[in-house]
């Protein structure tokens, strides 16, 4: 008897595949294909929004006080003013009008505390300067400057920051 390839016998070469057994295959693949895609997107989706969330966190803020005048002897007060429930680090420098630095200080104010660094002119002359405080959070701080009368030590002036529009 010879043997004959029936329907419902096995194929006479195992590698031989059907049509239908090839389009399962490939739908397979595809299926597996796109899921590969959609966890990449959502990775890359998650990823981003954790680099904006950690830029909001890491932002500095630099304050700019205005430029003062004293007279000889005269005495000024840098004042900043942590506003917030937590410590604060802040730098604190103080420029000369040449750029030279009169002073530069980084100290930590404790919450709802303030931190004074006197300025005061030589008996010799005038002395120009301003100040540039950099927080190390974002809206953590307010800082000033006070002006003293020479001779009654009282407040003349109080100079706010100044806050530039960055946008």
């Amino acid at each position: 008897m010879s043997a004959r390839h029936t329907s419902d016998s096995a194929p006479l070469n195992p590698v031989e595949t059907s049509a239908g057994e090839r389009k399962e295959d490939i739908v397979k693949h595809f299926a597996q294909s796109w899921r590969l895609v959609a966890i990449l997107a959502l990775v890359a989706v998650v990823s981003l929004t954790y680099v904006k969330r950690t830029k909001a966190f890491t932002l500095i803020e630099t304050q700019y006080l205005p430029a003062v005048q004293l007279s000889a002897s005269q005495l000024a007060s840098v004042k900043v003013t942590n506003v917030t429930s937590n410590a604060v680090e802040v730098e604190i420098s103080i420029f000369a009008d040449g750029g030279k630095i009169l002073s530069q200080r980084t100290v930590t104010v404790p919450a709802v505390q303030t931190v004074t660094i006197p300025v005061q002119a030589n008996a010799a002359g005038p002395l120009s300067f301003h100040t540039v405080v950099a927080l190390g959070t974002a809206h953590s701080a307010i800082s000033d400057v006070m002006l003293f009368d020479k001779t009654t030590g009282q407040v003349v002036a109080i100079l706010p920051y100044v806050e530039f529009d960055t946008n």
